[in-house]
């Protein structure tokens, strides 16, 4: 078996009275598979339940390496951490934690947009070097981070987003004001969503923006009127949790595929982006999320996507799993069982 050691690294940005680390990142290599980096995200500022940001270390420390080793056996897996520390993100009320220049019906987002600029940076760097990347989050609107990476690298980037919430209100229809709530509207960059304070740099750096009908939705339940609003108007295509009861979620899997195939219109094999709020499961299987929501997937239905999805192979199918969200787990709103 072909063995190779990679370092990861932890980054760091110090704030106002703490020092926060956004970057926990180890890579693996199989006799067949690519490399792959877990990028840890632990932050919290896109809603406001405290625990999210303790996810990442959390599954590190449940040995999440060690379930994927016992997964494949094939695989040869080695993990070096190293340690670098980076500069906070350029902006005087970022590091103060002041608010005042936050739009203001979009929480944070000084701060959300800024942690976003970085996290892009090292998904970017992660997935230039040809490396699956697995970004452990963290709360939902560090999407906007993973995805804008990815695109930087794979500008025909399509995105399979599984979740109990479409997460595409704007600031102005949304009624938190929580950026988690908002990802794909500003990775869209719709109309009352540019020009947040904080996220001015996708425009800045000409990122390709997320088309509609590049992503596809399963296990929606929970979405707000305007969201509704806005999934119409843009044609999304999307199995809400009753196509997932009526139609079985083998076929829901096979159509959301068949979908993605359509869209590859060059010919040239398309990678495929997961973003996985663990919401999207119903609370009996894991109640260690601040937005569970009834009704939702079985455990054997969420890992059954994540299955079909890497079996996707770039010469047969025309498609390619490259990377994976793991979003919104709060190991404090559950007990020791849960967390486990």
């Amino acid at each position: 078996r072909k063995r190779m050691r990679r370092a990861g690294r932890l980054v760091c940005v110090t704030g106002r009275s703490n020092r926060r680390c956004y970057s926990q990142s180890s890579t693996f290599v199989s006799s067949r598979d690519k490399p792959v980096s877990f990028v840890g995200m632990p932050y919290s500022f896109g809603q406001p339940k405290g625990g999210v940001e303790k996810a990442p270390q959390a599954m590190f420390k449940r040995n999440i390496i060690k379930y994927v080793k016992e997964i494949d056996q094939d695989r040869e897996i080695t993990r070096e951490v190293n340690y670098q520390d980076v500069n906070p993100p350029s902006s005087g009320k970022y590091v103060s934690g002041l608010d005042t220049d936050n739009h203001p019906k979009a929480k944070n987002s000084l701060k959300v947009g800024l942690i976003n600029k970085e996290i892009s940076d090292v998904v970017h760097s992660e997935s230039n070097k040809n490396n699956f990347v697995v970004n452990l989050g963290g709360d939902h609107s560090l999407a906007v981070g993973t995805i804008t990476g990815l695109l930087r690298t794979y500008p025909n980037l399509q995105v399979v987003w599984v979740d109990a919430h479409a997460d595409i209100n704007t600031p102005v229809s949304s009624p938190s004001g929580n950026i988690h709530g908002m990802p794909v509207s500003i990775l869209m960059q719709l109309q009352e969503s540019l020009n947040i304070p904080g996220f001015e740099w996708i425009q800045s750096q000409n990122i390709t923006l997320l088309k509609s009908e590049r992503l596809v939705y399963i296990g929606l339940r929970d979405v707000d009127i305007n969201e509704k609003k806005i999934l119409k108007q843009h044609n999304f295509k999307a199995f809400d949790m009753k196509k997932v009861d009526q139609l079985g979620i083998v076929n829901v899997i096979q159509s959301t595929i068949q979908h993605l195939k359509n869209n590859n219109k060059s010919g040239s094999p398309t990678p495929i982006h997961l973003s996985f709020d663990i919401d999207a499961l119903d609370p009996i299987y894991c109640s260690a999320t601040g937005t569970a929501v009834n009704g939702g997937l079985t455990l054997r239905e969420g890992r059954l996507i994540c299955e079909s999805l890497a079996e996707l192979r770039k010469e047969t199918d025309g498609l390619e799993l490259v990377s994976m969200d793991m979003m919104e787990v709060n190991p404090d709103l559950s007990d020791a069982k849960g967390q486990e």
